[in-house]
């Protein structure tokens, strides 16, 4: 019978940035199961979290407190942001090549975000395809 060695792996750190805390915990996986390596979270003061540059420092601030006397390991993380900076917005585009679709989505939201698209960070998914205005169009979720 051989000597059989259980390989942990961490897995990434997920933080989420609320606008009232900012939360982290990191899972350790085995061969059967995961478990909980490291968890921390700090609640933001009342008087950051209207103002986004001064909420955005702070947390910054936590979060290498965090990661620094928290038994986190590894530099790769997954991020959740706040609700109030996610946008959601439906957009009929033409039936386009893969290459095209990219830009013809993002010149449907032009005026349709609270700032500039080019500041965004957009992904968009197909939820169906429909027929407007004489033509075959896909309705992707942006």
């Amino acid at each position: 019978m051989g000597l059989r060695i259980a390989k942990r792996k961490n897995l990434p750190i997920g933080v989420d940035l609320g606008t009232g805390s900012v939360k982290m915990a990191q899972l350790r996986k085995d061969e059967h199961r995961l478990e909980l390596l490291a968890a921390g979270a700090e609640e933001v003061p009342y008087a950051c979290r209207t103002d986004p540059n001064r909420r955005v420092a702070y947390q910054t601030e936590r979060i290498r407190a965090l990661l620094g006397g928290s038994g986190f390991r590894g530099r790769e993380a997954v991020l959740s942001v706040p609700a109030e900076e996610t946008f959601l917005q439906p957009v009929k585009v033409p039936m386009l090549p893969a290459k095209e679709l990219d830009e013809a989505v993002k010149n449907e939201l032009v005026g349709k975000l609270p700032f500039p698209v080019q500041e965004a960070v957009i992904r968009h998914v197909l939820a169906a395809t429909v027929y407007c205005d004489g033509e075959d169009m896909q309705e992707r979720i942006v």
